[in-house]
């Protein structure tokens, strides 16, 4: 997370893998899911926080800072 947005915003992945999203930004952000393949949301993370989520199963998965509107990313998870 930098300059409110995801870098990257489409990110590659595969199932057993785990992503994790820093906040390398001023403000506080969140990872929320909205679909696509499950996991749970992260709380608000101020800069520097991390947040993680083990990919279980392959599907696209789609999120955003609720905080900041247009602040989008998606995970292409393949097998």
């Amino acid at each position: 997370m930098k300059n409110i947005a995801f870098i990257p915003k489409v990110a590659q992945a595969k199932v057993g893998q785990t992503v994790q999203w820093v906040n390398d930004d001023a403000p506080a952000h969140n990872v929320t899911y909205v679909g696509g393949p499950k996991f749970t949301s992260s709380s608000l993370m101020p800069p520097g926080a991390k947040f993680s989520v083990k990919l279980t199963q392959p599907g696209t998965i789609r999120y955003v800072c609720t905080i900041h509107p247009g602040m989008t990313g998606t995970i292409v998870v393949t097998k």
